[in-house]
């Protein structure tokens, strides 16, 4: 019976330490998720400034069409904005590629921290029942 009981002991504190590591790796995981979810709101507010830089270009464009002493600058300038849009064109299709490769890994981490409090759950449950296998003994 104290082989039993010391065995048992044995097995309760390995199961308590894979409790702490499960722990602290659903920690670790939330801890990057968060960084996941940070890195693509500050995307989306970038995507938004270059959105708000391109209406702004586009308004002044309009005045310049409208002054016919600067004429000839439109052209250059026509080029310059076109250029410009192709960029932003180009850098919101980079950004929108990114915030989903961002929700993807967001998702990712939430399958495993759901995975990691599955196995915590079920830790819980089987140290239950060997507290109360322990008790039968007693």
């Amino acid at each position: 019976l104290r082989r039993d009981l010391g065995q048992l002991a044995g097995e309760k504190e390995e199961r308590e330490a894979s409790l702490a590591s499960l722990r602290g790796q659903m920690a670790a995981q939330h801890t990057r998720a968060d960084s996941l979810h940070a890195s693509r709101e500050e995307l989306i507010a970038r995507l938004q400034a270059s959105e708000a830089t391109a209406e702004s270009l586009g308004r002044q464009v309009a005045e310049l069409m409208q002054s016919d002493a600067l004429c000839r600058v439109r052209d250059g300038y026509s080029s310059a904005l076109t250029a410009s849009a192709e960029q932003h064109r180009q850098e919101v299709t980079r950004l929108q590629q990114e915030v989903t490769r961002l929700q993807h890994c967001i998702q990712d981490q939430n399958e495993t921290v759901h995975t990691l409090q599955k196995r915590l759950q079920q830790a819980h449950s089987s140290e239950e029942q060997d507290g109360d296998t322990l008790a039968q003994h007693l």
